[in-house]
């Protein structure tokens, strides 16, 4: 959390829960409990926001952009497109 700038938060699933106060996570629930609103809407909004964020990086990823041999973004996307 150090590396993050004051302003910052992080997302994260529910394992993380009271990790730390800058790390945003979804509500636990228990099954057959009645769930407000409020906590399927933020719920969703984590969940939302944490899928775009994975699919970018398996993207990354499948294009080797976020491994140790790329040195600088321009090498990284020249090597990706050859």
């Amino acid at each position: 959390m150090d590396e993050l700038e004051p302003w910052e938060m992080g997302l994260a699933d529910k394992g993380y829960q009271g990790f730390h106060d800058r790390i945003l996570t979804p509500f636990k629930t228990r099954k057959g409990e009645v769930v407000p609103s409020y906590v399927k809407y933020w719920n969703g909004v984590i969940y939302s926001a944490r899928a775009l964020a994975e699919r970018t990086n398996e993207i990354l990823k499948r294009f080797g952009a976020l491994s140790r041999e790329c040195e600088t973004a321009w090498r990284c996307t020249l090597s990706a497109l050859m």
